[in-house]
């Protein structure tokens, strides 16, 4: 009897420990007093947008729109951006306006035919407070950044309050890789960060707010509970977008997010193994490639490989590489895997061409002219580790996570 009953007092014990210990998003770290806050009266009656896709949930599946709904929140307008609300619209793809068909609540899509728009001048006269809850990628060429960067400059335009609900990077503490030449912002390099930034959505907020708009929004950031920026995420919560559809594609985005866009190299895109592999195809008359070389500078940066063909439904030929898994990556320097990958495909006698948009992605115009060898290692390498210590210096003061970012430099 008394061992139950210590039994019982044990159990408790460690619920109640784990409790105080567990990690929440910034969605479950909302309190009641916080959203009667950003009311002058302290009351509810303010209108909503609520700037999320299907990545807006809490770790239970939950979504961000029912949640908010339930705490009284008056919620006008749910807005999106690239791949949509459900997160199924391919990439580059015209995202249209809809409907929530559970809540009935008007979807509007800022993403028109590749390009970011803003949230028009009417529909932020009549929102009072954004919310913003999406899940980032880690890299910077991943458009939410971009969708939040519009919003913050729509509310400090129009006076509004910006809530950020906080989210982990899933690429953990490291950040590399070069900023953005100003004459290459866009919607896929909005601002001169690092391409792998190492920073939470709510800190990029933080700085976007500080060192980036002309005028400061009113932002509010709901941070996470017992976050560490080296915390290992196990998987997605849900798929990102159809081609980041699990933690592993996520984590190969960190290089392959770039590669991808050197033709002929394949890494998968619509495929079940999108940013998991690299390939040629078998017809490509230059191919020359000894991939167990190539196998061998992925184990020296604890990148697993073996062999892998796949017949490409998009381009109707087998193509030919590597499989690949990321072990830990946090201790995996992409960007300079990237140069290696890339030395590796010249050295082969690989000719490169580039899609449309690579040096917008890359933010410089350096690593196109590395890649075709009118650029030497060495000025990339000065460009990138420069930019890097002028960014940690005014960054420092968006950070809200221990330990600090990793600033990466290039050797």
């Amino acid at each position: 009897m008394k061992l139950s009953v210590l039994m019982r007092l044990f159990v408790s014990f460690l619920f109640f420990f784990n409790s105080l210990y567990a990690f929440k998003l910034g969605i479950e770290n909302i309190s009641d007093e916080f959203l009667r806050s950003l009311s002058p009266d302290k009351s509810l009656k303010y209108n909503v947008a609520l700037v999320t896709n299907q990545t807006g949930c809490d770790q239970k599946g939950n979504r961000t729109v029912d949640i908010l709904l339930s705490k009284r929140l008056q919620i006008k307008h749910i807005i999106t951006s690239e791949h949509g609300f459900s997160g199924t619209v391919p990439a580059n793809r015209r995202v249209g306006h809809e409907i929530d068909k559970k809540t009935k609540i008007p979807i509007y899509s800022l993403y028109k035919d590749g390009v970011m728009e803003t949230v028009p001048s009417d529909m932020a006269a009549n929102i009072d407070v954004f919310f913003f809850d999406m899940q980032d990628s880690g890299m910077r060429h991943y458009t939410k950044i971009t969708t939040l960067h519009k919003i913050l400059r729509v509310a400090s335009a129009h006076d509004k309050k910006v809530v950020v609900l906080d989210r982990p990077n899933p690429l953990g503490p490291n950040m590399e890789g070069p900023l953005v030449d100003p004459l290459l912002i866009s919607s896929i390099s909005i601002a001169p960060i690092p391409i792998r930034h190492g920073m939470t959505i709510g800190e990029i907020a933080w700085y976007f707010n500080k060192h980036v708009l002309d005028k400061p929004a009113d932002l509010h950031v709901v941070k996470m509970e017992n976050y560490s920026r080296d915390m290992k995420m196990k998987e997605l919560l849900v798929a990102l977008s159809p081609n980041v559809h699990c933690l592993e594609s996520c984590l190969g985005y960190s290089f392959l997010g770039i590669l991808g866009d050197i033709r002929p190299l394949d890494v998968g895109v619509d495929t079940d193994l999108s940013f998991q592999c690299i390939t040629i195809p078998d017809t490509h008359p230059s191919v020359r490639c000894n991939w167990n070389q190539l196998r061998t500078i992925f184990t020296q940066y604890g990148v697993h490989s073996v062999p892998y063909s796949y017949m490409s439904d998009r381009k109707k030929n087998v193509h030919s590489g590597l499989r690949l898994q990321v072990a830990d990556i946090n201790s995996l320097p992409s960007f300079s895997l990237l140069l290696d990958i890339i030395d590796f495909f010249k050295k082969s006698g690989l000719n490169f061409t580039f899609s449309p948009t690579f040096d917008k992605a890359a933010g410089t115009l350096l690593l196109r002219k590395f890649c075709m060898g009118t650029c030497p290692r060495t000025k990339l390498v000065r460009n990138v580790n420069d930019g890097l210590d002028q960014f940690i210096k005014n960054a420092r003061d968006a950070f809200m996570y221990l330990p600090e970012p990793q600033v990466v430099k290039l050797k």
